[in-house]
């Protein structure tokens, strides 16, 4: 098949009667989501639980973001919005009034670390976790530690953190589930890093304080 001239229309997908070629994916609008998530809010009652908005990165889109946000609102289903942080900070004020909770990811303190990690710089990122902390938002930060590329930034990211008392962290420790994704995709995984050892990562908790 000639990748380049697909315009991703999925009507090969359609047509496969081996099914060969699937679709992972589908476009939805807001209305069609909301409508599944209420049909759960009983389940939310009983458990607890709530709905997580994330991605990829869901704070791209904030006007769809914000509509589902407000309706989950509405119907007293508690929201959460999982985020880099990489976005104007215009986007996390359409989406404050409506989120209960951020999962915050911090990948890097230096700058220069963090580029080689993501290719983008944490400036923005860290001055949003900044606001909405001093804005007294209900936050909690995850700390995806991978060996060999911020591995050395442990240390920095929990002094950082110990500023404010009330914040808490996880230490998400690398691990290769997402390695059948990338040959789904046909696509190649530039990191192929070391998993690290579990009394290792129990270290690291127990001696700067992450979950």
């Amino acid at each position: 098949m000639d990748r380049s001239k697909c315009i991703h229309c999925f009507k090969c997908c359609e047509e496969c009667y081996a099914d060969a070629l699937v679709s992972v994916g589908e476009w939805r609008d807001t209305d069609s989501i909301l409508k599944e998530i209420l049909e759960n809010k009983g389940y939310f009652d009983q458990s607890k639980g709530g709905v997580t908005f994330s991605g990829g990165e869901c704070m791209l889109q904030p006007d769809a973001l914000t509509e589902l946000l407000k309706g989950c609102q509405a119907a007293g289903v508690h929201t959460a919005v999982d985020t880099a942080g990489n976005v104007p900070w215009e986007s996390f004020e359409q989406v404050l009034p409506y989120t209960d909770l951020f999962l915050y990811d911090i990948k890097a303190m230096d700058t220069d670390v963090h580029k080689a990690c993501t290719g983008v710089e944490n400036g923005r990122i860290l001055e949003n976790f900044t606001r909405l902390v001093d804005r007294g938002e209900n936050i909690f930060v995850r700390y995806p530690y991978i060996p060999g590329m911020n591995d050395d930034q442990v240390e920095k990211i929990a002094e950082f953190l110990h500023r404010w008392q009330q914040i808490e962290a996880e230490l998400l420790p690398y691990h290769k589930l997402g390695n059948s994704k990338y040959r789904a995709l046909e696509a190649q995984n530039v990191f192929e890093g070391t998993v690290p050892l579990k009394d290792e990562v129990e270290m690291l908790k127990k001696k700067y304080g992450f979950q």
